[in-house]
């Protein structure tokens, strides 16, 4: 219904292509031409309708059309929320939102932006910021960009015996493999390197990084962080430096900050509570209940069950190498990382900090390293049949909706010509009387 009320038409879900909104580019989406106008609707909102199911993906992912939608309602045609928060006008909503991102924190035109854009109130806004070793941190996020990890909706299944017998499953997640180097230690040399380069004055030295005002920190986050972007390896884990910035804008009292090994740790519900009491968001009893049913980390249920139902979404352990090559990065990346934790514990809490042993593992034996490897190449083969089947399926979905287009272009032409016929044929004198037979037209 606040879709419906808003006063702006939308740009988003096949509303796009409606109307006066129709553009170009609505060709390519499977809109040859301007689609049945059925009102304004809230920017933020996407119409998902049964009529144009096969169109409605194609305009946002996150608002598809789905039988069971009908089902349920009995509707044929509905809003589907894309996002609220770029388009909430000053009160338009009475609504607390909530979004996620690893990206805003060292993002300096970010932090600016929200600071901005929260209606005179920013010490309403309430920031969670999980942070985690930086060197264990910095091998994750590498891992997934260089060597990728998947997992399957059946718990805990072997993926070498998985691929064997169901070629064709389709996993929930892969690396990306954007990264070409594969060696962990190097990879990190190229990024220090790029940040040492980038400002020589202010490389590993916080203690004048704390002096720069607020203008020149933005700046150096613009210049040397690159906005928190992937890939960042080293500067996405010197967390100092962004929240640093961030406090110039906030309160230290908007930030909740937890560290990911205690995280790990935590009840499910004890962590609901947490936040509930930090975001001021009421939190019922029931609700507590399922996150613990459903959300419990894997060290927790493993210890109720006596082993753990699921491994975590953990991309660290891709490599049959993890072990020796976070040792072999370790020592250097300790001393790098340091000034910058000592900062964290000044600024937020002087038990903010790590061991060693939080980023250490314990080297797989042959055969584990053999079994691991068999692993990876499977992924690696899962990856491309997914992209291939992907590619695949797009096409088919396009021709499906040009066909369609092009039907109901057809089915329109002949009547078009048809009306035509019979508009000339009046022109020319109507009808005459055949023998035997009423009045046609000619």
């Amino acid at each position: 219904d606040a879709c419906r009320a808003a006063p702006r038409c939308s740009v988003l879900g096949t509303a796009a292509c409606e109307g006066a909104n129709w553009r170009g580019v609505c060709r390519g989406l499977g809109a040859a031409r301007p689609q049945s106008q059925l009102g304004c609707t809230h920017p933020a909102c996407a119409r998902v309708a049964e009529a144009s199911a096969a169109e409605s993906g194609q305009f946002s992912l996150n608002c598809v059309w789905s039988p069971r939608l009908k089902a349920v309602s009995g509707r044929s045609d509905a809003y589907c929320a894309h996002s609220l928060l770029p388009w909430a006008a000053r009160g338009e909503l009475n609504a607390s939102v909530m979004d996620f991102t690893p990206n805003y924190i060292c993002d300096a035109d970010a932090m600016a932006r929200i600071h901005d854009s929260a209606a005179g109130r920013p010490e309403a806004v309430k920031f969670i910021v999980v942070v985690r070793d930086p060197v264990a941190r910095a091998f994750s996020e590498w891992s997934m960009f260089a060597l990728g990890s998947l997992r399957y909706r059946e718990r805990g299944q072997d993926t070498s015996r998985a691929f064997a017998s169901q070629p064709s499953r389709r996993p929930l997640s892969a690396g990306w493999n954007w990264d070409p180097v594969k060696n962990f230690s190097a990879a990190m040399a190229y990024k220090l390197q790029a940040l040492q380069r980038c400002n020589r004055s202010l490389y590993l030295n916080v203690s004048r990084l704390r002096q720069l005002p607020t203008t020149e920190l933005a700046a150096y986050l613009r210049k040397c962080f690159d906005y928190g972007r992937a890939t960042m390896y080293a500067t996405s884990s010197m967390y100092s430096a962004c929240l640093l910035h961030a406090l110039r804008y906030f309160k230290r009292e908007q930030f909740l900050v937890l560290r990911y090994e205690d995280l790990m740790a935590m009840d499910a519900a004890a962590t609901l509570r947490l936040l509930s009491r930090f975001t001021g968001l009421h939190l019922d009893d029931s609700t507590a209940a399922k996150a613990r049913g459903q959300c419990q980390p894997a060290r927790l249920r493993a210890g109720k069950q006596g082993k753990a139902d699921a491994p975590p979404n953990a991309y660290s352990s891709s490599s049959p190498h993890a072990a020796e090559m976070l040792a072999e990065a370790a020592p250097q990346l300790e001393a790098v990382f340091a000034p910058y934790n000592a900062l964290l514990r000044e600024l937020l809490h002087p038990r903010l900090s790590w061991a060693a042993s939080d980023h250490r593992k314990v080297p797989l034996s042959a055969e584990a390293k053999a079994r691991v490897a068999a692993e990876r190449y499977q992924r690696r083969l899962a990856l491309r049949r997914r992209q291939v089947s992907r590619r695949v399926a797009q096409i088919e979905r396009a021709a499906e909706v040009r066909s369609r287009i092009g039907g109901a272009a057809a089915a329109a032409g002949r009547g078009a010509g048809r009306g035509a016929i019979a508009r000339g044929a009046r022109r020319r004198g109507g009808a005459r009387r055949l023998p035997g037979r009423r009045a046609e037209a000619h």
